[in-house]
């Protein structure tokens, strides 16, 4: 159960300035469920997601494999493995492995595996991920879908609500505190 003493803070203090004392209750619950907060995307979704799912160019692939598996095979074929083929290497647009992709590999293999999703904001931009990630994709190692998706892993979009520990937060929870 969220803490009410920390939805009355919020309601009193008003910290972001949302203007809940001239709201209605109902307005000020609404307000507080608003998905419009950047959140910290959960510890590990990243790695789960890599080790999860699987990628499969169907014209010169058997099998799918692990996008995570396939980022550790770029990864350990380093420097010698630029200018090899890679996954899905028979079917366009996939080619040869680049410098650009065994280091937007590399790059991404490490956000994963040091649980570091929540600071790429802190270290690019949105577009300059997005570009790193269309790195990793073009060598073969993951679909444009898994870009999307890893894009949104990252995003997390929350309420205040959740921010401060609340599910949901109701027009009776707002009357509690006020009414308390």
């Amino acid at each position: 159960m969220a803490d009410i003493a920390l939805l009355e803070t919020e309601l009193t203090d008003d910290p972001l300035a949302r203007g809940y004392a001239g709201m209605t209750n109902q307005a000020a619950a609404d307000d507080l469920n608003l998905r419009i907060y950047d959140g910290r995307a959960d510890s590990g979704t990243l790695f789960t997601y890599l080790a999860k799912e699987t990628s499969k160019d169907d014209a010169t692939e058997p099998f799918a494999s692990h996008i995570l598996g396939r980022m550790y095979r770029v990864d350990g074929a380093g420097a010698a493995g630029i200018g090899t083929p890679t996954f899905g290497a028979g079917s366009p647009p996939f080619s040869e492995l680049s410098a650009e992709g065994l280091d937007a590999c590399r790059t991404l293999l490490q956000i994963a595996l040091n649980d570091r999703l929540n600071a790429v904001s802190e270290v690019m931009t949105e577009a300059k991920f997005i570009a790193l990630l269309d790195r990793v994709k073009d060598t073969g190692v993951m679909k444009p879908s898994d870009v999307t998706a890893i894009q949104l892993l990252s995003q997390n979009k929350q309420t205040r609500g959740e921010v401060i520990g609340f599910n949901f937060v109701g027009e009776g929870d707002v009357w509690d505190v006020r009414n308390g």
